[in-house]
């Protein structure tokens, strides 16, 4: 894979898809676990959908250095500021290209008390 390679989906091709759409600007947190969560290789619990919400920005600088595509620091911090619930549809879309599913269910498997250590 090029290490040129861009997303090939634009900042509001989400408006494209009606239920990603409403998602992203409804309830970003959903989103946002899922694709951190498929980022991390596992599956994200109630925390990460309550607590935890992850920063998106974070997720495309991990997506684009996984998968070789071209680091632009800059673009995707004022993306992520300016228009976060595209930014994050975008990011979404993008990884659907690589295997990513936003049908991941939540898992509740790993909250066992004492799992939590004070």
């Amino acid at each position: 894979m090029s290490a040129e390679q861009d997303f090939t989906e634009g900042l509001f091709a989400c408006f494209k898809d009606f239920k990603l759409c409403l998602c992203v600007w409804c309830i970003p947190c959903i989103p946002s676990a899922k694709q951190r969560g498929w980022l991390d290789g596992r599956e994200p619990n109630i925390i990460d959908y309550c607590c935890c919400q992850p920063s998106p920005y974070v997720s495309r600088q991990s997506f684009r250095k996984r998968y070789g595509y071209k680091m632009d620091a800059w673009k995707d911090c004022l993306c992520a500021c300016f228009c976060y619930p595209c930014f994050l549809g975008q990011n979404d879309l993008e990884m659907r290209k690589h295997g990513y599913s936003p049908d991941v269910v939540v898992s509740t498997s790993n909250m066992s008390a004492g799992a939590v250590k004070a």
